[in-house]
């Protein structure tokens, strides 16, 4: 009865010994891995590195719509979204300032905005002032617009940082003027230092 006891009480050890034994090195591959066994949960932190990914295997097709923010992106990894509107006119310049064309942005963002318009007078020299603004950034200039068929370029500049949809608009004043070929652009980038 000792003999067998003993006998048992080795056989069974030996199979737990057995059952705690560590996997040879290099044992699993993807032959004995299931479909879908390697979860998120099962990696640690930080454990796949770019070293491990193979070159072009991470494509957009394999990346969760809406799943990455500006934040994942290096500077100037972004495309540019970009928006005008363009009016041919002759529109009319105001006695006083008022909008003569806006433009919607429809997103927030960095952005970089454009403006240009010919203005002209029929009859007398008129002086025409007219400013691009965007929330509480604008870019101002005067011009004076000689009488008749000679006309004076204006272009603006402004750099603006939306934090919700908003407009830009180009107002202007200036007594018995036109203003032709309206363009105004804004160009939405990653980043935006304004250093001035």
């Amino acid at each position: 009865m000792v003999v067998a006891c003993t006998a048992l009480l080795i056989a069974l050890t030996g199979t737990s010994i057995a059952a705690v034994q560590a996997v040879p090195k290099n044992s699993v591959g993807s032959a004995q891995l299931k479909n879908n066994a390697v979860v998120a949960a099962k990696i640690a932190s930080n454990a796949v590195t770019n070293a491990k990914i193979g070159a072009n295997a991470v494509t957009a097709a394999k990346v969760k719509d809406a799943s990455l923010v500006a934040a994942d992106f290096a500077p100037g990894e972004l495309p540019a979204d970009g928006y005008a509107r363009f009016l041919n006119g002759p529109i009319a310049v105001p006695a006083s300032s008022a909008s003569i064309a806006s433009l919607t942005i429809p997103k927030a963002g960095n952005y970089l905005i454009f403006g240009k318009t010919y203005l002209t007078s029929n009859l007398l020299p008129a002086t025409v002032t007219c400013q691009l603004a965007a929330g509480s950034d604008f870019d101002q200039s005067i011009s004076d617009v000689p009488g008749g068929s000679t006309g004076e370029n204006m272009s603006l500049i402004v750099a603006h940082v939306f934090t919700a949809a908003g407009t830009v608009d180009l107002k202007c004043d200036g007594v018995g003027a036109q203003a032709h070929f309206v363009k105004l652009s804004a160009i939405r980038l990653s980043t935006l230092t304004n250093s001035g």
